[in-house]
């Protein structure tokens, strides 16, 4: 997701650390009690934003975006893909 927000040039070591620590970070101490490694599901979109805002400020830091850093969310947001699953009436 943030690759594709931030038109990154390489994806670097330093953006998949990125990555990692903020995908653990987002981890609760419900979800490590009941021997989760990773959030659950149920949180996957709040937790794909945090994970991408830390992935594009470290390729901000690393000079391979031209995003700013006051539009980092806004840029994530946008790239977000939103399921709308239309209503079928039976035929």
């Amino acid at each position: 997701l943030a690759a594709i927000a931030a038109n990154v040039r390489k994806v670097t070591d330093g953006m998949t650390n990125a990555a990692s620590k903020a995908l653990a970070a987002r981890v609760t101490a419900e979800e490590r009690e009941s021997g989760l490694l990773f959030p659950s599901v149920s949180r996957l979109r709040v937790v794909s934003v945090e994970v991408a805002k830390a992935v594009v400020e470290q390729a901000v830091r690393e000079g391979l975006t031209d995003v700013a850093r006051h539009d980092i969310e806004a840029c994530v947001r946008r790239a977000m893909w939103t399921p709308d699953y239309p209503a079928y009436a039976a035929g």
